[in-house]
């Protein structure tokens, strides 16, 4: 059985997050083992401390923001005798009260990065958005007040 060396890089995989503004640290705390680096970007932000950004859509409850993270791995397995070589980008947040949910697309290959990571994205999202929606009191704004009811803030009384 051939094994597939991977065509991209480790190098050239970096390069690709940190040109599209991807951000990392150099040493992250609690890496999983096999996990060479790890980034993130924020895609939505909160304006007043709402739990929707200024068109609406749902971030984290807890933060600011909601951010999609990825993780190079490269491990090899006991007893197995090549490297596995993947990608997880993934989307964490409370999606309502009390209710955090990860959704990811995990063993991305390295070489299917490139072609596949803004799709990715956008898959991620809109789950996100699904959820959010199915959840949360107030569809679609997703800003859920301490009152109950009570009309979104940024968005008024009608927030479809």
């Amino acid at each position: 059985m051939s094994i597939k060396i991977p065509k991209i890089t480790y190098d050239e995989l970096v390069a690709l997050f940190v040109k599209q503004d991807w951000r990392t640290e150099k040493n992250p705390p609690n890496m999983e083992p096999g996990c060479k680096k790890l980034f993130w970007l924020a895609v939505r932000r909160a304006g007043a401390d709402q739990p929707c950004d200024a068109a609406g859509r749902p971030v984290c409850l807890t933060n600011d923001k909601l951010s999609i993270h990825a993780e190079i791995h490269e491990l090899q397995m006991p007893g197995d005798n090549h490297w596995y070589r993947t990608v997880e980008i993934s989307l964490t947040g409370e999606a309502a009260p009390n209710l955090w949910v990860k959704l990811a697309a995990y063993s991305v290959r390295w070489d299917d990065v490139p072609t596949q990571l803004e799709i990715i994205q956008k898959g991620l999202l809109a789950a996100w958005d699904g959820f959010c929606t199915a959840t949360r009191t107030t569809p679609r704004c997703a800003c859920q007040l301490e009152a109950g009811d009570s009309p979104c803030p940024l968005h008024g009384e009608d927030s479809e």
